[in-house]
């Protein structure tokens, strides 16, 4: 194990039920925790994000290993976590935003879907009776006005409906697709700011006005365009076609 620098992409993990004297660390590296003894803590925090140090001792080939520190090793995994680590860095990932996703994620959930003949799987008997729908608390009970409102805005979400059935043999229209791509995720208009940073106006909020966001559209029967793995340049209002399928 050559040289070694800490990764800055780290967020600290909520401790376990055990009694374990350890810290448990996240990698957004590997999207791993990792358990970590207090001869490896203080070989983490005594390595900089910004400077490369000379380690060959095991406690660094394993935080390496496991994406708490970065290696110019020439192998793997140490290559694939070292071009990892550059990819998070040019995002400028803020790391309390990257703790707020991570303490908020849901954790071991799993989803049930149909197999591929359309008939669902079996499911486990449940434990327990389902929860109230509504979250109830004791307290002194005050009614409040009934609310009716007849303008454009509350007869659009009196509509709103959510629907998963879909039609198989009609395929989206080029139209269609073009005016989801721009409604949600368009450039509307641009302004420059100091530094020669850009904000971007589109129909949902972003910090600073940058949306950081990028969309890859994965295009099956799209009428006028070819299958394939798109990005859409909301700057140009257009597709690029980066895979066929």
């Amino acid at each position: 194990m050559p040289w070694v620098r800490r990764t800055r992409h780290l967020v600290l993990a909520a401790p376990g039920d055990d009694a374990a004297a350890a810290l448990r660390v996240l990698s957004l590296l590997t999207g791993s925790r990792a358990e970590l003894s207090f001869d490896e803590v203080r070989v983490l925090v005594g390595l900089s994000t910004r400077r490369w140090a000379w380690r060959v001792d095991h406690e660094a080939i394993s935080l390496a290993s496991r994406g708490l520190l970065v290696s110019d090793e020439p192998a793997e995994p140490f290559e694939d976590l070292r071009r990892r680590d550059a990819e998070l860095t040019a995002l400028g990932w803020h790391p309390a935003a990257a703790a707020f996703l991570v303490g908020t994620r849901w954790d071991g959930t799993q989803v049930t879907a149909q197999r591929r003949d359309g008939s669902r799987p079996p499911r486990p008997p449940r434990a327990g009776a389902p929860q109230s729908p509504f979250h109830l608390r004791e307290g002194r009970r005050m009614p409040l006005p009934a609310v009716t409102h007849e303008d454009e805005l509350h007869r659009l979400l009196h509509l709103r409906r959510t629907t998963r059935s879909f039609d198989s043999s009609r395929p989206v229209t080029k139209l269609e697709l073009a005016t989801l791509l721009h409604s949600v995720w368009g450039a509307h208009a641009s302004a420059p700011l100091a530094h020669g940073d850009l904000a971007i106006r589109k129909t949902s909020p972003s910090g600073g006005g940058l949306h950081p966001v990028e969309v890859y559209p994965f295009v099956r029967r799209v009428e006028g365009v070819e299958p394939g793995i798109y990005h859409y340049r909301s700057g140009d209002h257009e597709l690029v076609r980066l895979r066929a399928l």
